[in-house]
């Protein structure tokens, strides 16, 4: 896990997905699905817990207008077992 970045800024803003699909009548659409990126941060009331910035800008469970004050990538563990070691 790398450390704590305090540029909110540069925290991840999520991306758009287009994927087609077909309707029942045969008709072939498209669809753009906005999808968040998942990071740790940091608030203010020295809370740490994941969020991701939504569609609008603003932090999943934080109030509007409230900003963390650090973020880190949301990284996942590996079992120690599945960890290929270099020799």
């Amino acid at each position: 896990m790398t450390g704590w970045n305090f540029d909110i800024s540069a925290a991840p803003q999520g991306h758009h997905s287009v994927s087609t699909y077909k309707t029942n009548t045969g008709e072939t659409r498209e669809r753009r699905d906005f999808v968040p990126e998942k990071v740790w941060i940091a608030t203010k009331c020295e809370k740490v817990f994941p969020s991701y910035r939504l569609e609008n800008g603003r932090w999943g469970g934080l109030a509007t207008g409230e900003e963390p004050i650090a973020w880190m990538p949301y990284d996942v563990p590996v079992h120690p077992d599945l960890v290929e070691v270099s020799v």
